[in-house]
C-alpha cells in the first residue's frame, strides 16, 4: 500500500507540475509495483498457500494498486492515442520513453501480459500516426486534380515516416520493438487506399498525373521495405499480421492498360501524317550534303520525338509496351516504303514496248507516202493517229507513240533527281535504325536498372512488373540488332545524319 500511495502522489505531482524528474521517480515507483505484482502472480499460480501472508499483502494492498494501474494507464492512454498532437505539454518526444514506460508498467500492475502491453503500445501508434496524417492532410488542403491531392499525400507522408524513424518510434522500442514498421505500415495501408482507387481512374497521362505516379512510386519502396524485413523476426502477434497482410500496390500492372492507350495514341496518328508527307513531297534534295528528301527528316524527327516521349513520362516501362511502341514505328516506316514503291510502280513499266514483228506489206508503205507526199517535208511532230491527210488518207503508225503508253505520266514525272533523292531518303532512314535500337536499348537498361534499384530499397517486396531483369537484353527488338555493336552515348536526339551504316543490321524493323 506505502507503494501504490507513493506511486499516486508522484504521478498527480507529475501531471500538476510536468517535471521531469517526477516523470522518473514514478516510473520507478511503478515498475517496483509490477515486479511485486508479478511476484504475486507467480506465487499464485504455483499455488503457494502462504504467499499473501509472507508477502505481507492483503485485498486492500491489491485493489489500491490496481486503482492506481488504472488511473495512470487512463491518463498516459489517452495522450498516448494522439501523442503528436498532446506531447507537446507533457514533455515532446524526450518524454515518450518515459510514459510509455510507465504505462507498461501501470499495466503489470493490474496484472496484463506481454501481449497486452504490446495491444496497447500497437494501438497508441496506429490512432496517433492516422490522426495526424490527416491533419496534415488537412492543412494541405484539398486540390482540384486528385493527381495533386496524391502527390501532396506522398510528401506528407514521407515526411512523416521520417519523423516517426528519427523520432517517435525510438519511444516505444522498449515495449514494442516494431513500432517503426507498424507505423510506416500504417501510412502504407492509408496511402494505398487513396493511390489504389485513383490509378483505376487514369485516362491520361499528363505532366501532373506523371509527377503523382512517380511519387507514389517512389514512395512505396520507402514504406514496404523495412515492414518486409521486420515482419518474419516480430514478436507481437497483433503486429506480426499487420506487417505480413502489406501488400505492394503494385503499380506498374495497374498501369498497363492506361500506357498501351497511351501509345496507341501516340502511334495511331502515324500512318496518316505518312501518307500526308509523301502527297505533299516534291523530291527535292534538302542541300549539296544532304542529298534526302524533307519528309525522310521529318520521319525520323517524329520517330526520335515520340520515343523521347515515352521514356520521358518516367513510369516503370513493360516489355509489351515498348514493343508496341517500336511495333508501330516499325510499321510507319513500313508505310513510308510502300509510299515509295508504290510511286515507282513495277519496274517493267519503265522499258519501252518493243515494236510488234509484222511482214511487210505493200499498200501499207503506198498509203504511208502518199499521206506525206502533200507535205511540203516531214513535220516537226507527226499528226495524231487517224488523222486524216490531204488525200484523205488515214495517216497510220507502225510504233505507238511514247505518249499512248498507259503509264506515261507517273513515268514522265521520274525524272533522275527523284530517283536518286528517294534512293538517298531511303539510305537516310536505314542509317537511323540502327542509333534508334542502341537508344532504345540503352533508356531499357536504364529502365531496369532503375526498377532493380527500387526492388532492393523495398526490402525484397514482391515485384509484379513485368519487366525482365537488368541483364536480360532488350526484348521489344530483334536479336539481330542487339547483339550488334551498341553505342555507349548520345541520347534519342543524336545526330545521325553522317552515319556511315557500317555494321547497321535493319532485320529488327522491316524497311
Amino acid at each position: 500500500m506505502h507503494n501504490a500511495g507513493f506511486a499516486w502522489i508522484h504521478f498527480r505531482q507529475f501531471v500538476v507540475t510536468r517535471h521531469p524528474g517526477l516523470l522518473a521517480k514514478t516510473k520507478t515507483l511503478l515498475k517496483r509495483l509490477a515486479q511485486m505484482s508479478r511476484q504475486e502472480s507467480n506465487k499464485s499460480n504455483q499455488g503457494s498457500a502462504t504467499a499473501t501472508s509472507a508477502a505481507g499483502t492483503s485485498s486492500e494492498d491489491t485493489a489500491l494498486t490496481r486503482e492506481v494501474g488504472s488511473a495512470v494507464i487512463d491518463w498516459i492512454a489517452e495522450r498516448l492515442s494522439d501523442y503528436h498532437a498532446k506531447l507537446g505539454g507533457v514533455g515532446g518526444p524526450e518524454a515518450l520513453p518515459g510514459l510509455v514506460d510507465m504505462l507498461a508498467f501501470a499495466a503489470v500492475s493490474r496484472g496484463a501480459s506481454e501481449q497486452d502491453i504490446g495491444d496497447m503500445m500497437a494501438a497508441a501508434v496506429r490512432s496517433s500516426v492516422d490522426q495526424e496524417l490527416q491533419r496534415r492532410l488537412s492543412a494541405e488542403g484539398p486540390f482540384d486534380d486528385e493527381a495533386d491531392n496524391i502527390t501532396a499525400l506522398c510528401g506528407t507522408i514521407v515526411t512523416l515516416a521520417r519523423e516517426q524513424l528519427d523520432t517517435w518510434a525510438r519511444g516505444f522500442s522498449c515495449q514494442l520493438l516494431e513500432a517503426a514498421p507498424l507505423s510506416l505500415a500504417v501510412l502504407h495501408e492509408a496511402a494505398g487506399a487513396r493511390i489504389l482507387p485513383w490509378l483505376g481512374t487514369i485516362i491520361t497521362l499528363d505532366d501532373d498525373t506523371c509527377k503523382a505516379l512517380q511519387a507514389a512510386m517512389d514512395l512505396e519502396p520507402m514504406l514496404l521495405g523495412p515492414v518486409t524485413s521486420a515482419a518474419p523476426g516480430c514478436q507481437h502477434p497483433a503486429t506480426r499480421k499487420t506487417l505480413m497482410s502489406a501488400r505492394s500496390w503494385d503499380i506498374p500492372t495497374q498501369l498497363q492498360p492506361v500506357l498501351a492507350a497511351w501509345v496507341d495514341k501516340q502511334i495511331s496518328g502515324f500512318s496518316v501524317w505518312v501518307d500526308r508527307q509523301l502527297q505533299q513531297e516534291n523530291w527535292e534534295p534538302l542541300g549539296d550534303r544532304q542529298p534526302h528528301s524533307g519528309s525522310a527528316r521529318e520521319l525520323r524527327r517524329i520517330v526520335m520525338e515520340s520515343l523521347e516521349a515515352l521514356f520521358d513520362l518516367g513510369l516503370p516501362l513493360p516489355a509489351a509496351i515498348v514493343s508496341m511502341h517500336m511495333e508501330g514505328i516499325d510499321n510507319m516506316m513500313h508505310r513510308y516504303l510502300q509510299g515509295i514503291v508504290s510511286r515507282l510502280g513495277s519496274w517493267q513499266d519503265m522499258i519501252p514496248i518493243i515494236p510488234p514483228l509484222s511482214r511487210f506489206k505493200r499498200e501499207v508503205a503506198v498509203k504511208q507516202e502518199e499521206a506525206e507526199s502533200g507535205m511540203t517535208g516531214l513535220p516537226e511532230r507527226l499528226p495524231p493517229v487517224g488523222a486524216m491527210s490531204r488525200k484523205g488518207v488515214p495517216f497510220m503508225e507502225s510504233v505507238k507513240r511514247v505518249e499512248q503508253e498507259p503509264c506515261f505520266n507517273r513515268i514522265a514525272d521520274l525524272t533522275s533527281q527523284v530517283l536518286v533523292v528517294m534512293m538517298a531518303s531511303l539510305g537516310y532512314l536505314l542509317d537511323t535504325l540502327q542509333p534508334i535500337a542502341t537508344a532504345v536499348a540503352e533508356k531499357w537498361r536504364e529502365e531496369q536498372r532503375r526498377s532493380s534499384a527500387h526492388n532492393s530499397s523495398s526490402g525484397g517486396a514482391r515485384n509484379t512488373s513485368s519487366n525482365g531483369g537488368a541483364d536480360s537484353g532488350n526484348p521489344f527488338i530483334g536479336r539481330s540488332i542487339s547483339d550488334g555493336r551498341w553505342g555507349s552515348g548520345g541520347g534519342l536526339g543524336e545526330d545521325v545524319g553522317n552515319n556511315n551504316n557500317d555494321g547497321v543490321n535493319t532485320q529488327g524493323i522491316r524497311g
